[in-house]
């Protein structure tokens, strides 16, 4: 009797999804495959950087320190094997920074008219997804200008009175408000 061969298909990677940013250090390694007709177990290896970094039956987790990865998944069913399944992710823990504020808005400024605040900010790992500007109640969302980050405040639009003015990054792994920088005393 002829032997019968097994073709064995790829894993899936649902969990982390392709160019995946997080702040977490845990990350859920799931897949999912065709089980067919095997009559054996199969075993799901897991490669980080393009090193094994587990074997297991079933979805699994990763513990691992900020960096970007690459996940391979293969599968082995005795001695067939799928192709690898890959995917890359980051893990970010870190806060964005926020530099400098630039411009003509500084301490104890006075300001009767509409003025451009711009900021300097920077991430390691994933880069910033957004500023923030909070100037008393309120919230100006800055839009990204080459190496700026920029947002129109215009004075109507406060009371008469001393404000501060700060400035709050996010990344996109969604890590933010431990890092920011504040203007002193601005006089609408």
């Amino acid at each position: 009797l002829p032997m019968k061969v097994h073709s064995l298909a790829s894993a899936q990677i649902l969990s982390p999804a392709e160019d995946f940013k997080t702040s977490q250090r845990q990350i859920p390694l799931n897949v999912t495959f065709p089980t067919g007709d095997w009559n054996e177990t199969i075993q799901i290896y897991y490669y980080i950087n393009g090193k094994l970094n587990q074997t297991s039956i079933a979805n699994t987790t990763l513990n691992a320190s900020d960096g970007v990865y690459i996940l391979n998944v293969s599968l082995i069913y005795g001695a067939n094997s799928s192709k690898n399944s890959t995917v890359n992710f980051t893990i970010d823990t870190k806060s964005p920074k926020v530099y400098s504020f630039n411009g003509n808005v500084l301490n104890n400024a006075n300001i009767s008219q509409t003025q451009l605040i711009n900021v300097t900010a920077s991430d390691d790992e994933t880069g910033i997804s957004g500023i923030v500007f909070g100037i008393g109640n309120k919230s100006l969302a800055a839009r990204n200008e080459d190496s700026w980050w920029v947002a129109e405040l215009y004075a109507k639009n406060f009371a008469e009175g001393f404000y501060n003015i700060t400035a709050t990054a996010e990344d996109f792994a969604a890590n933010s408000g431990i890092d920011h920088i504040v203007i002193s005393e601005i006089l609408f």
